[in-house]
């Protein structure tokens, strides 16, 4: 069972508040896709007769708002599901006095700036190659597919005759190479992103010691899931919460075997 602090406040108009963290939820499957992977959880939570409220936080920022998705077990019915967020400053972020001129202050600011549209600027190359690797894994399983004249998950047997198989094991090898020189490109464009932030964070830190009436203040992100629940009476219930984050991909590998006797082509993955 979650951690979880259940609010219920002497006006008896404010509605109940259950709050679960998302970390403590137990993870019921996670499913991987290409470019992004979907989660269910399941919160448990006591609700009191009539409105109540059952609040999810610490939800994480690769989450796509738009694909939440609440379905609930119990003697009560989902009113409303709202997704949140909001930015405060981080707790004991409080600005150090020290002593430093306007001018170094800005220009440090300047150089957040400059250092911090360098980092959008990678971030867009980072989508740009994951697109292009998207687009290059959709044609191969097009040209397999296409050769089998089936879909199937778990194996696609092609039967090539004649100057056919030189042609596919031609684009096989050119698929490879590409997909390699491209996974080293997002790899080099990842570990730029990496060390940018950690630069912009120093710069960050110096110009709060510097300028603390005007500092750049460390704020975070927080995120979180409302779902509105009535219940007859007091019951308990389960909610699955199900969404999608992009920071998870999967690949799959290609074998490619060779029959010279009798001159065929079989490809699996």
């Amino acid at each position: 069972m979650p951690d979880k602090t259940e609010k219920v406040a002497s006006d008896p108009k404010q509605v109940p508040v259950v709050e679960v963290a998302v970390s403590g939820c137990v993870i019921q499957s996670v499913v991987v896709y290409r470019d992004r992977a979907e989660v269910k959880r399941i919160v448990h939570a006591s609700l009191a007769a009539g409105e109540n409220e059952v609040l999810v936080t610490g939800l994480a920022e690769c989450m796509d708002k738009n694909s939440v998705r609440v379905e609930g077990q119990g003697a009560a019915v989902i009113t409303d599901v709202i997704y949140s967020s909001k930015t405060e400053p981080e707790a004991g972020k409080g600005g150090a006095s020290s002593s430093g001129s306007k001018e170094e202050y800005e220009g440090l600011r300047a150089e957040i700036r400059e250092r911090e549209g360098e980092l959008k600027r990678l971030r867009f190359k980072e989508e740009v190659l994951g697109r292009q690797r998207t687009l290059l894994r959709k044609f191969a399983d097009h040209v397999s597919k296409g050769q089998s004249g089936k879909d199937d998950s778990d194996s696609v047997g092609v039967l090539v005759e004649g100057e056919r198989v030189a042609c596919v094991l031609e684009f096989f090898q050119r698929y490879e190479e590409k997909v390699a020189s491209l996974d080293e490109r997002t790899m080099e464009v990842q570990q730029n992103i990496r060390q940018l932030e950690k630069k912009i964070k120093a710069l960050k830190a110096n110009a709060e010691k510097i300028n603390p009436e005007a500092k750049v203040i460390s704020k975070e992100t927080i995120r979180s899931l409302r779902v509105g629940l009535e219940a007859r009476e007091a019951t308990d219930i389960t909610l699955v919460v199900s969404y999608v984050v992009s920071n998870a991909s999967w690949a799959s590998a290609y074998d490619v075997r060779v029959f010279s006797k009798n001159k065929a082509l079989k490809v699996q993955y």
